[in-house]
């Protein structure tokens, strides 16, 4: 049997946001969706990382990298990298995308959330 690496899904999109209403909504997520936690904070880094563990003991990280486009455009990229080796190239690859799909929803979610909303999240 032979292990191989295969490539981190990624995927980029512009959202009409400041950097640090992005980073604000992205710490939100762990509210929103109980299976991911911030993994590694870094407050002097465009860079937040989420954890998530999935099945058994397999867990990912996601990578969410910030650039400022203008004063209120972010460029976000979401890349997720796997703990471990995978055995099944398509499988990782296709739940990767939907990782990301679900995550670029939560964060949308996130970062539109009124003051009253997150109060009641927080409960």
């Amino acid at each position: 049997m032979v292990l191989y690496s295969i490539p981190n899904v990624n995927e980029s999109f512009s959202i009409e946001y400041s950097i640090s209403q992005i980073k604000d909504g992205i710490a939100l997520i762990p509210l929103l969706d109980k299976k991911y936690k911030i993994a590694l904070p870094d407050e002097s880094s465009d860079r937040v990382t989420l954890e998530s563990k999935e099945f058994l003991n397999s867990a990912i990280f996601v990578d969410f990298n910030l650039v400022t486009i203008q004063e209120n455009v972010t460029d976000v990229t979401i890349e997720i990298r796997r703990k471990k080796r995978s055995f099944d190239s398509y499988y990782e690859v296709t739940n990767g995308f939907i990782v990301i799909e679900n995550l670029i929803g939560q964060l949308y979610k996130a970062v539109a959330l009124k003051a009253f909303e997150l109060q009641e999240i927080q409960k």
